[in-house]
């Protein structure tokens, strides 16, 4: 029975513990890399959320600059002031970079590995991001943005009050239209002056017979 005491009161106490420490906080600094995978650690996927990103061109120029801005909705937060919510941005390319994004300046929005952009500490307050992209060289393709973004609701804990959606954005490359073939034209032949023909014959050959009976003969 002694041997056994010290396995009772560890198995006691190891639930308590877990009590005490409470449910696991949220990523309010930023989680990168989740774009693809969601936000797996606030629950399922939710219907009352929704998340958008406007900016992105019907076809990108390779090397162009453009603003996006990630929007998420859902359920109000608690009390203002406390946390809104936080995204989480994944970009790939078919061949090599998807290029490079850029906080623009901001300080609600940082930037791993150039392609993977979340919520900073500041921007967890707020349901809206702003932030850049420099599209990549030709021959990079098709740019696959993968985009999660969570709704919270405020109170620091990943519970059945946060919400959050993903998205798949396809922005293919433009690709200028290959110039048209040049078609080089043969030289023209010389044309030749057709002859008198068989009418003209006869009629040199009336004038010399006019002409021949108009000169006076001499004896």
């Amino acid at each position: 029975m002694r041997r056994s005491l010290p396995l009772l009161v560890l198995a006691v106490a190891a639930p308590l513990l877990l009590l005490a420490m409470g449910p696991s906080a949220g990523n309010s600094a930023g989680v990168d890399g989740v774009g693809k995978g969601g936000c797996v650690c606030h629950g399922a996927m939710s219907a009352q959320a929704s998340v958008n990103v406007t900016g992105f061109p019907a076809a990108y120029v390779p090397g162009s600059n453009y603003t996006l801005t990630v929007t998420v909705t859902g359920p109000a937060a608690l009390p203002v002031g406390l946390n809104q919510g936080g995204f989480s941005l994944d970009l790939e390319a078919e061949n090599g970079s998807a290029g490079l994004l850029d906080p623009i300046g901001g300080t609600t929005v940082q930037i791993v590995d150039g392609v993977r952009a979340t919520h900073t500490g500041d921007g967890n307050g707020q349901r809206e991001w702003t932030l850049g992209w420099t599209a990549p060289a030709a021959g990079a393709g098709t740019v696959t943005a993968y985009l999660s973004a969570n709704a919270v609701n405020g109170d620091g804990l990943n519970g059945p009050g946060d919400h959050w959606a993903s998205a798949v954005v396809l922005v293919p490359e433009l690709v200028p239209p290959a110039p048209e073939p040049v078609v080089e034209q043969p030289p023209e032949e010389p044309k030749e002056t057709p002859g008198p023909g068989l009418w003209g014959l006869l009629a040199g050959v009336a004038a010399v017979a006019a002409a021949f009976r108009g000169t006076p003969r001499h004896l």
